[in-house]
């Protein structure tokens, strides 16, 4: 059986100028020419030797070459699988199973292979018992994402068929669709990663494509206050109480390293004269002991015996808002530099740093700031709980460049 992809110039669309691709499957005598359902291109979009689109320029609007490729690659592969399978079970290979197959009509969903989709929804049913809240958060954007892709490309997501020609058209819709960057496609592949492991320890599946799937994870800037700054903040009068709650509960994360989920489960139970204990509620770390210095007593003391006890906490989103709107009042303005990239692509901003400060640069401003005060890196994780030195390093580093920098200005007059 023979199978090619051609441009039926003659059916040219006078409107749009797109030809429709179309498939041409030769075979003992029979010849078949069905349209590729949804495809079509400009004359200039296709490669003939290929049989494939060709990317548009980027002055030209995206010619959806990535998913009509993919469609085209699914119509090959079908076919592809008839002609195996007529061998193995001498299958007779009429016009109509030619057809139904080119169609797709003949596809079946069962059990024994899961979609894609509805394997991910029961993959995130199933750890929701178990999972931390922003684990089963981040499953679930994953899954709209793999969602959307699929409405645009229609692609059949049969797990048999999450192969490494996938991998490239997902990848590519990420990117040039999507615009995502490089951190959040990383998460984006660990979590179907996770997924599809899940599935074919179940038996689900015995596809091992996923296994080479890359992507890599780009080290980023660390925003922290220094100490100079996070006084400067800590001290400040402000009008509005909104600014001052949220000054507060930031401050705190910056004298504790707490997240924001630990911050908002914090009641009196755990908070004892020197330190609070606690149950991680990321990382499930049972009794972590995390020393109160002076100013983390001060803002408790604060609170104490009002309603608001023992921290005044709001929603994660306002919290934001409201600690940026402080460090702007504050004049914590020190311009700074970051660099993303999406794919290949560099992005880069220079902002002042209080648009880049959330409630997390809290427990980097404890982590950064612990280290540059001479505590050791293992001190400082038996107080955060950090259990990945891969995720700690960034720090080491940072308090590493600061250090020599103090030390440079210390002897430069020399």
């Amino acid at each position: 059986m023979k199978v090619s992809f051609f441009l039926w110039k003659s059916k040219k669309s006078k409107k749009t100028n797109l030809i429709p691709v179309y498939v041409m499957v030769n075979h003992d005598g029979i010849c078949i020419r069905k349209p590729v359902k949804g495809v079509k291109c400009k004359e200039e979009h296709w490669d003939e030797a290929k049989q494939r689109m060709k990317s548009n320029s980027k002055e030209d609007i995206y010619n959806n070459f990535n998913e009509f490729n993919f469609e085209i690659h699914n119509v090959s592969t079908r076919l592809n699988d008839l002609w195996a399978r007529s061998f193995v079970k001498t299958t007779e290979l009429t016009k109509e199973l030619i057809i139904e197959t080119i169609l797709n009509k003949s596809a079946k969903s069962n059990d024994d292979e899961l979609g894609l989709i509805d394997g991910y929804e029961r993959f995130i049913e199933q750890n929701r018992s178990h999972r931390a809240p922003r684990t089963i958060i981040g499953y679930g954007t994953t899954l709209n994402v793999l969602k959307d892709f699929k409405e645009m490309t229609n692609f059949n997501d049969k797990l048999s068929n999450i192969d490494m020609l996938f991998f490239d058209q997902f990848r590519n819709y990420c990117f040039e669709v999507r615009e995502f960057k490089n951190n959040t496609f990383s998460k984006t592949m660990n979590n179907l990663k996770s997924f599809m492991n899940w599935a074919q320890e179940r038996a689900y599946h015995n596809n091992n494509s996923f296994r080479k799937f890359k992507a890599y994870e780009e080290n980023i800037e660390v925003i922290y206050l220094t100490p100079k700054e996070l006084m400067k903040l800590y001290t400040m009068d402000f009008e509005k109480k909104s600014h001052e709650k949220a000054r507060d509960i930031y401050c705190f994360a910056c004298f504790t390293g707490l997240r924001y989920s630990d911050l908002a489960n914090l009641n009196s139970s755990k908070i004892h004269e020197d330190f609070i204990k606690l149950n991680v509620t990321k990382t499930k770390s049972k009794d972590l002991i995390i020393p109160l210095i002076k100013q983390a007593k001060e803002i408790l003391n604060k609170y104490s015996g009002t309603i608001l006890s023992p921290l005044p906490m709001i929603s994660s989103q306002k919290l934001n808002e409201y600690i940026k709107e402080a460090c702007e009042i504050a004049e914590i303005d020190t311009p700074i530099t970051i660099t993303r990239y999406s794919g290949s692509k560099r992005i880069e901003k220079t902002l002042p740093k209080y648009k880049l400060i959330t409630l997390h640069t809290g427990r980097k401003t404890f982590v950064t700031n612990s280290l540059l005060l001479g505590m050791s890196p293992y001190q400082v994780k038996e107080i955060t709980g950090h259990k990945s030195d891969s995720a700690f390093r960034k720090y080491v580093n940072i308090s590493k460049e600061e250090k020599i920098n103090k030390l440079n200005s210390a002897w430069k007059n020399l």
